[in-house]
């Protein structure tokens, strides 16, 4: 965890896309119960039943500075910056929207795990990569290699250092990757960075960044 958050008297934290929230959880208790720091934890989702369980559930463990709120993550706009942004699986485009989000919010430090990305998948063209979109399995495979790499591509020209690793045993999950990135102000390089994004784009439906 960066030094900008861990010396922080008080933290604030958002989990976008939370859905049943064990995450959320798991997060407002470390900082809390572990490191001892003031939090304030909110999770956002569609989903106005899970929210109401995920929201009766804090009142009875008398989990202090959490709450859950059902809004678009696009367009909610909490009363803070955010030291933290994290996000457990959020599915294919879902993780862009929890991305843009983050940055727009002007989030310090960014956690995503991306899930089931098959927007990019469902959009190759071109001869190119016909090599490798003729076998579904691969497609599927290089499509979310490329999605997550241009994610922290986008992360990089917006100021922030990235990094992408494992987060946990392969043999938990498959999906095992998460980006994190950490709010530096600085993006060396960024007309070819742009370059490079836009030209991989070119045929993608939607882009929540652009």
């Amino acid at each position: 965890m960066a030094s900008s958050v861990s010396d922080r008297k008080k933290i604030h934290l958002l989990d976008l896309c939370c859905g049943k929230s064990y995450l959320t959880f798991a997060a407002h208790w470390y900082f809390t119960a572990v490191l001892g720091k003031e939090t304030i934890t909110v999770g956002v989702d569609l989903k106005r039943d899970v929210i109401e369980t995920c929201t009766r559930i804090a009142e009875k463990l008398g989990m202090k500075g959490l709450s859950f709120k059902c809004e678009n993550v696009s367009l909610y706009s909490p009363d803070f910056v955010p030291d933290m942004v994290i996000s457990l699986h959020a599915c294919d485009i879902a993780t862009d929207y929890v991305l843009a989000s983050a940055v727009k919010l002007g989030a310090k430090i960014i956690l995503s795990t991306p899930c089931c990305q098959h927007q990019l998948s469902s959009d190759m063209k071109g001869d190119a990569l016909a090599y490798i979109s003729r076998y579904p399995i691969l497609r599927q495979k290089f499509a979310s290699v490329a999605t997550d790499a241009l994610r922290a591509l986008i992360l990089e020209i917006r100021g922030y250092s990235v990094t992408v690793c494992e987060f946990t045993d392969p043999e938990e999950t498959p999906k095992n990757i998460m980006i994190r990135a950490v709010k530096s102000g600085r993006s060396g390089q960024v007309s070819e960075k742009i370059s490079i994004y836009q030209d991989a784009k070119k045929d993608t439906r939607r882009n929540p960044f652009s």
